[in-house]
C-alpha cells in the first residue's frame, strides 16, 4: 500500500499496523504537523453522574490527556478533583486558564490546567471530538493534519498545547506504545512492533533504527546535528521541535 500522502482510513492504519508498521510509522511521521492524537468517548459510562473525569477525551501523542468535563458531580465535587488537565464550560470565566497543583503524598508536586470555554464553544469541541470517534474509534494516533479544520484540532494546537505546564509535560511524549493491529509476538526471535519516541541519547533501552528515525531525513542525511544548530520549524519560547525516533520494547 502506498501511504505516502494519504489519508488513511481507520481499516487501512490497523492494517498496516499488523503487516507494515515501518509505513506506517513513516506516513505518521511525514504528515503530522504538530501532534498526534485520539479520542476517547466516555459518555456511556456506567458510571453516570458518579463517573471521575471527562465525557470525552483527547489523548495528545501518546502522553497529555485532555478531559472535557461538562460540570462537578459526586466523583468531583470540587474543581481541586478535576483531572489534570481539563476543559470546563463557564459563560463568567470563559477564555480563562486556572493553573492548578496537587501535591502528592510523596511529596511530589502535579502542576495542571483548567481551560475555560463558552458553554457554547464546548459544545462545539465535543461535538468536534465525537465526529473524530465516529471515523477512528479508539485509534490514538491520529495526525492533526487529518483533521485541521477541526474546532478540536485548533483548540487543542492553539490553546492547550502552548500553555507552559502542558509544554513541560510533553517531556514524556510517546512513551507507551501504539494501540491497533496485532499484539507483540511472543516468538523471541522476532523483532516486536516500533513504537514512536522522543530522542533521547540518554535512554538506556534506545536502539536507533536508521530506516524510521522520525524527523527530517535529509536533514539527518547531512549530518546536520550540530547541538547549536537551528531547527526548521521551532519557535523561540519552547525551543526547536524534537525529532521523534523508534523506540524497541
Amino acid at each position: 500500500m502506498d501511504v505516502d500522502g494519504d489519508t488513511l482510513t481507520l481499516d487501512e492504519m490497523r492494517a498496516l499496523r499488523q503487516d507494515n508498521p515501518q509505513g506506517l510509522f513513516r506516513h505518521l511521521a511525514t504528515v503530522q504537523r504538530a501532534f498526534l492524537f485520539g479520542v476517547e468517548d466516555h459518555r456511556e459510562d456506567d458510571a453516570g453522574d458518579e463517573r471521575w473525569g471527562g465525557e470525552v477525551r483527547v489523548v495528545v501523542n501518546r502522553n497529555v490527556e485532555v478531559h472535557f468535563v461538562p460540570a462537578l458531580n459526586e466523583a468531583m465535587r470540587t474543581m481541586g478533583e478535576l483531572p489534570q488537565f481539563c476543559v470546563f464550560p463557564s459563560e463568567e470565566r470563559a477564555d480563562a486558564i486556572e493553573e492548578t497543583s496537587v501535591l502528592l503524598d510523596d511529596g511530589d508536586e502535579v502542576k495542571g490546567a483548567i481551560f475555560y470555554v463558552d458553554p457554547t464553544e464546548y459544545d462545539v469541541l465535543v461535538g468536534a471530538a465525537t465526529r473524530v470517534v465516529e471515523r477512528y474509534e479508539d485509534w490514538d494516533a491520529i495526525p492533526d493534519t487529518y483533521f485541521l479544520d477541526s474546532p478540536l484540532v485548533q483548540f487543542l494546537d492553539r490553546i492547550v498545547l502552548e500553555h507552559d505546564t502542558v509544554r513541560a509535560e510533553r517531556e514524556f511524549d510517546f512513551r507507551r506504545g501504539l494501540v491497533g493491529g496485532a499484539p507483540p509476538s511472543q516468538d523471541l526471535e522476532d523483532e516486536p512492533p516500533p513504537v514512536i519516541g522522543e530522542d533521547d541519547d540518554d535512554d538506556p533501552d534506545y536502539t536507533a533504527h536508521p530506516d524510521l528515525l522520525l524527523g527530517d531525513d535529509e536533514e539527518r542525511e547531512d549530518g546536520d546535528d550540530d547541538e547549536g544548530g537551528d531547527d526548521e520549524g521551532g519557535d523561540d519560547e519552547g525551543g526547536p521541535r524534537k525529532h521523534f525516533r523508534t523506540v524497541w520494547t
